[in-house]
């Protein structure tokens, strides 16, 4: 976003415009919804953000820096270990006991649906996705390395198996699933990771 653009817009209504792409997603939010909540005309829209794509985009890289950026902070401690893969999912417990998270995630929701995105976005996903495979899988490593693991752990194949899962996690979360399905779900994550000894 430029600095115009910033100064412009207050936090509440970037916060808004995010909240509404990441309930409705991109295909069901209309410029109309856009121009009411930003108080900016069409054109305006186009001029600051470059039209509804890049004013998306914009919205996710927000997402990723003030909600994403929070919720994979475990697996960014220095010399991480097998615990802050178990402290990432078990973030995920709260968030199924008291359904505070109804549209899920807002990059996995996007990934869901990447191939209707412009190649700005794929890549934007693409390179969110790549960074949580290589932070589980440099958890993983620490963790074999230090024997907390089993020596003959495949990280990358179990970092593959961490990312679907969040996946299917964020998008158990969106669906509204049962609560014990949920609550399930990560336990059985965890029970995995403690298995792999």
């Amino acid at each position: 976003m430029t600095k115009i653009t910033l100064t412009i817009l207050s936090d509440e209504v970037l916060d808004n415009t995010m909240r509404l792409f990441w309930r409705k997603g991109f295909a069901e939010t209309s410029i109309k919804e856009i121009t009411m909540l930003t108080g900016f005309n069409r054109s305006a829209i186009y001029k600051y953000f470059g039209g509804k794509d890049a004013l998306f985009l914009a919205m996710l890289q927000r997402y990723r820096e003030y909600v994403t950026s929070l919720f994979i902070a475990p697996l960014q401690r220095n010399n991480n270990d097998v615990s802050g893969i178990l402290d990432f999912f078990n973030q995920f417990l709260p968030l199924c006991q008291s359904h505070s998270a109804p549209n899920g995630c807002f990059l996995i929701a996007t990934a869901s649906d990447l191939p209707v995105h412009t190649q700005p976005v794929i890549n934007f996903i693409t390179d969110f996705l790549s960074l949580l495979r290589q932070l589980f899988y440099d958890n993983l490593s620490t963790a074999k390395m230090n024997k907390q693991l089993s020596s003959e752990l495949d990280c990358s194949a179990i970092a593959d198996f961490l990312v679907g899962n969040v996946f299917g996690l964020w998008t158990l979360l969106r669906a509204n699933a049962p609560q014990s399905l949920l609550v399930n779900h990560v336990n059985g994550v965890l029970s995995y990771l403690l298995s792999c000894k």
